[in-house]
């Protein structure tokens, strides 16, 4: 392992003398003063426990995912990241450089620090399932949080190199959710009794929550891979976006499985899963998304021809970033219609519902696909149509109040929830009046999507021609 030249390379800096004397010595004072304030105060082992555990957790969970997340950074910022994209190393080897150099000062200390809370888990009769979850869930949680932050700082522009400021805000607005949860790890009743009903079975918190990280963390690497290798293509490829739609619905549908009886409490418990399951598709088929550049790249693996204008370019949307996104609303339509059955709801009902949510989906989207392949013309496009996206959302449930009109409401994904929670069911008429709604809010995102389209098959049809020719 450290015959990896990064990991070397990252010993010589992080780990010379005078600099690991530094962190030693600061390590050794807030260890010393822990131990004698906490003496000097009485508290007992099991209180010194949980401050060591804290103390584990900032050093975990902040110090090295600022490591991971800024190697990249140092790079630009050093003008060596092109040196650093043509090391002769595989994608595996940069990332466990990375990942391994950039901590290993970290690693040390956290691998005293476990130690330490093992000794003084047993001192204070910590149970042992308890200790051992604690240290499988820091691990598994340490993994993910490095490679997540590493895989957002991967091609990071030149313009953007300070992404240190990035992670030090994001470290600040996710501070309050680590002491809590922090808390919850350390009160020994939450963390033992409480068990995730996860589709049939029941399994202990922590080992679920560790079970989940893994799983990102997985994903995560995946995603690592792909950025080091293939720097212009999007986050997922079709394939993956597919699997870890598939994966990510099967875990949230396990989640709210024993939940959805169709009794009068849990009757809207479908709408919470319909909701969050969506949104990560909707995340997903962002991160599969191409650009304008890559349409234009791929389309000479695409079957286009001159002088067959409508067969190139219905086989250019096949290909592209709207059929994938209409695969993925399958996927999740699928296990929409798994909760709703399990939940006893109305086919007409949910019925009603998926086909609007598809009209709000789609019309999203296209919106999206516009901003993809426009914005090389105009850098502020983006902010247009993320202010159209917002108006859309937030618009028709105001507009709902003051007109005194429901009919207005569920034209936004946001009012149909809404309405829906109040148990109102959708009419024919509503559904039929909102689908026009949507076909003529989506009639101008298509036609400049389509006159895009040809613009690429033409100049592509062009190249052709000249080819034959020459």
């Amino acid at each position: 392992m450290f015959s990896n030249p990064l990991i070397q390379r990252y010993r010589y800096s992080v780990m010379r003398p005078r600099q690991l004397w530094i962190y030693a010595t600061i390590y050794a004072i807030i260890i010393f003063l822990l131990l004698m304030l906490n003496s000097a105060a009485g508290n007992t082992a099991k209180d010194i426990y949980i401050q060591f555990l804290v103390f584990q957790v900032l050093i975990l969970f902040v110090w090295t995912a600022y490591n991971s997340g800024s190697a990249i950074g140092e790079e630009i910022a050093d003008n060596s990241y092109d040196f650093f994209r043509m090391l002769p190393l595989s994608a595996h080897q940069k990332t466990g450089g990375i990942i391994i150099g950039k901590n290993l000062v970290s690693g040390l200390f956290a691998a005293i620090n476990f130690i330490l809370l093992l000794l003084l888990g047993m001192a204070g009769k910590v149970r042992f399932s308890l200790l051992y979850q604690t240290v499988l869930i820091l691990i598994a949680g340490t993994l993910v949080i490095n490679l997540t932050s590493l895989l957002f700082s991967i091609n990071v522009k030149k313009r953007n190199s300070n992404s240190r400021v990035a992670i030090i805000l994001l470290v600040i607005i996710t501070a309050p959710f680590l002491i809590g949860a922090t808390a919850a790890l350390c009160d020994e009743e939450i963390s033992e009794s409480t068990a995730v009903r996860f589709y049939q079975t029941r399994i202990p918190v922590l080992l679920f929550i560790t079970m989940i990280f893994l799983y990102l963390s997985g994903w995560a690497y995946q995603g690592i891979l792909r950025r080091f290798t293939k720097e212009k293509e999007p986050l997922f490829s079709g394939k993956g976006a597919i699997l870890f739609a598939v994966g990510s619905e099967l875990i949230l549908l396990g989640l709210y499985f024993a939940y959805l009886t169709g009794r009068a409490r849990y009757t809207m418990t479908y709408l919470s899963f319909w909701a969050m399951s969506l949104f990560v598709i909707l995340w997903v088929a962002g991160g599969a998304s191409r650009t304008f550049d890559k349409y234009f790249e791929n389309s000479q693996f695409i079957k286009i021809q001159s002088g067959s204008g409508r067969k190139s370019l219905l086989s250019f949307i096949r290909h592209c970033n709207l059929s994938l996104a209409i695969v993925l609303f399958v996927v999740w339509s699928v296990f929409a219609i798994g909760a709703a059955l399990k939940a006893k709801v109305a086919p007409v009902q949910w019925g009603y519902m998926l086909f609007i949510l598809f009209c709000s989906y789609m019309l999203l989207l296209l919106l999206l696909e516009l901003w993809l392949i426009y914005r090389n013309d105009s850098e502020k496009i983006g902010i247009l149509l993320g202010f159209l996206a917002i108006l859309y959302l937030i618009l028709p449930p105001i507009l709902s109040g003051v007109l005194e009109s429901e009919l207005v409401a569920v034209i936004s994904p946001l009012g149909l929830i809404g309405y829906m929670l109040e148990n109102k069911h959708i009419s024919l008429i509503m559904l039929n009046t909102v689908a026009i709604i949507h076909i003529l809010l989506c009639v101008f995102p298509v036609l400049f999507i389509g006159k895009r389209y040809k613009e690429i098959i033409e100049v592509r049809q062009m190249m052709l021609l000249s080819v034959t020719e020459s």
